[in-house]
C-alpha cells in the first residue's frame, strides 16, 4: 500500500463519514426549517382568527349603532366588514394545508355569509317602517288633525256644545296617541306600537261617540272622511308594528349568528394554537438535534483528521527511520546493510534507488582500482568506461 494511497484513502474515509453525519444534520435542519415555516403559517392564521373575532364584534357594533340611528350607512359598514372577513377566510384557507382546517374555515365562511342577507333584510324592514311613517302615517295624521279643526269650527259655528265638549276628549286622545307614536318612531319597537294602537283604539271609541252628536249633513260627511283617514292611519300603524316585530326577530337572529360565529372562531383558534404549539416544540427539538449533530460532525472531523494525520505521520516516520539507518550504515562503509520496506510509490522508489547506491559505489571503486593497476603496469593509455555512469564521472 503506497503512502499516497493511504493519504487519499484516509481523507476519503474522513470525508465519507463527515458527509454522512452532515446529511443527518442537514436533514434535521431542513425539518427544523419546515417546522418553523409551518409555525409561521399557523401564527398568521391565528392572527387572522383574532382579526375575524374583531370583525364579528365590529358587525355587532355597527348593528347596535344602526338600531339607535336607523342609518343605512351603518348596515353598509357592517356588510363591508363581512367582505374583509371573507378575505381573511380566503387568506387563512390558502395558508392552511390540513383538510380538516380548510373545512373548518369553509364552515366559518358559510356562517358569516348567513349574516349578510339578514342584515340586508333588517335594513329593508327598517326602511319600510320609516317610509310608511313618513309617507303615510304622518300625512294621515295631518289630515285627521285638519279635519278635527274643521269639525270644531263647524260645531262652534252651529253652537253644538256637545260636539265641542266631546272634541276635547278626542284632542286629548290624539295628543296621547301621537306622543306614543313618536316614541315608536324613535326605537321602532313593537311594544311602543302596541301602546299607540291601544290609544288609537280608545280614540276610535271617542270618535264613534262623537258621531252621534253631529247633526249637520255636511259636517257628517266631513266626519266620515276623518274616520276614513283615521282607519287608514291605524292600518298603517299595524303594518309598521308587524315590520317592527320582524325587525326585532332579525336583530335577535343576527346577534345569535354573530355569537355562534364568534364561538366557532374561538374553537378554530384554539385548535390552531394547539397545533402551532406542537409545531414550535418540534421545530425547537429538530433545531437542537441539528446543533448536536453539527457539533458531533465537527468533533468527528477533528478526531478523524487527527487520527488519519497521525497514521500517515507514523508511517512516514517509521519508513524515514529505516531509510536513515540504511543511509548511516552506507555512509559508514557498510555496503552490505539492507533495508526492508513494503512501501510502494514514491517512498518505495526512494528505497530502491538507495539500494543501488552500494552497487554503484562498488562499481566505481572497482573501476578506479583497475585504472590504478593499469597505471602501475605502465598502461598509461588505459581509460574507464564513462558511459556506464551518469553525471560528471
Amino acid at each position: 500500500m503506497t503512502t499516497k494511497f493511504r493519504i487519499i484513502s484516509g481523507f476519503a474515509v474522513m470525508i465519507a463519514i463527515l458527509t454522512v453525519v452532515a446529511v443527518f444534520g442537514l436533514t434535521e435542519l431542513n425539518n427544523a426549517d419546515e417546522s418553523f415555516t409551518t409555525y409561521r403559517r399557523f401564527a398568521r392564521v391565528n392572527v387572522l382568527g383574532s382579526d375575524m373575532n374583531t370583525e364579528t364584534a365590529n358587525v355587532l357594533r355597527h348593528l347596535n349603532a344602526f338600531l339607535e340611528e336607523f342609518n343605512p350607512a351603518l348596515i353598509n359598514n357592517a356588510l363591508s366588514v363581512l367582505d374583509v372577513f371573507a378575505a381573511h377566510i380566503k387568506e387563512a384557507r390558502d395558508m392552511t394545508h390540513v383538510p380538516e382546517r380548510k373545512n373548518a374555515l369553509d364552515e366559518l365562511g358559510r356562517q358569516a355569509e348567513t349574516v349578510r342577507p339578514h342584515l340586508r333584510e333588517l335594513n329593508d324592514t327598517v326602511t319600510a317602517v320609516t317610509k310608511v311613517l313618513s309617507e303615510k302615517v304622518r300625512p294621515a295624521y295631518r289630515e285627521v288633525y285638519k279635519a278635527l279643526g274643521e269639525l270644531a269650527e263647524a260645531a262652534q259655528h252651529t253652537g253644538n256644545t256637545a260636539v265641542l265638549f266631546r272634541l276635547n276628549d278626542v284632542w286629548l286622545g290624539v295628543s296621547q296617541a301621537m306622543t306614543s307614536l313618536g316614541r315608536f318612531s324613535v326605537n321602532l319597537k313593537p311594544q311602543a306600537a302596541d301602546q299607540s294602537l291601544e290609544l288609537f283604539a280608545e280614540l276610535r271609541k271617542n270618535l264613534e261617540q262623537l258621531q252621534s252628536l253631529i247633526i249637520a249633513e255636511e259636517t257628517r260627511q266631513r266626519f266620515g272622511e276623518l274616520v276614513k283617514d283615521f282607519d287608514v292611519m291605524v292600518a298603517d300603524i299595524r303594518s309598521m308594528r308587524a315590520d317592527a316585530a320582524k325587525k326585532e326577530a332579525l336583530v335577535v337572529k343576527v346577534r345569535d349568528e354573530a355569537r355562534a360565529l364568534n364561538a366557532a372562531i374561538e374553537d378554530f383558534s384554539k385548535v390552531t394554537s394547539d397545533a402551532a404549539r406542537k409545531v414550535a416544540e418540534n421545530s425547537i427539538q429538530s433545531n437542537a438535534k441539528a446543533e448536536k449533530i453539527m457539533l458531533a460532525t465537527s468533533a468527528s472531523g477533528l478526531t478523524i483528521g487527527a487520527l488519519v494525520t497521525l497514521f500517515i505521520i507514523l508511517g512516514l516516520v517509521r519508513v524515514l527511520g529505516k531509510v536513515s539507518g540504511y543511509a548511516q550504515a552506507v555512509a559508514g562503509g557498510d555496503f552490505n546493510h539492507d533495508v526492508r520496506i513494503t512501501e510502494k510509490g514514491e517512498i518505495g522508489k526512494v528505497v530502491e534507488a538507495m539500494h543501488t547506491i552500494p552497487a554503484v559505489l562498488n562499481d566505481i571503486l572497482a573501476t578506479y582500482d583497475k585504472l590504478a593497476r593499469d597505471i602501475q603496469y605502465g598502461k598509461l593509455q588505459s581509460q574507464a568506461d564513462a558511459s556506464r555512469f551518469r553525471g560528471s564521472f
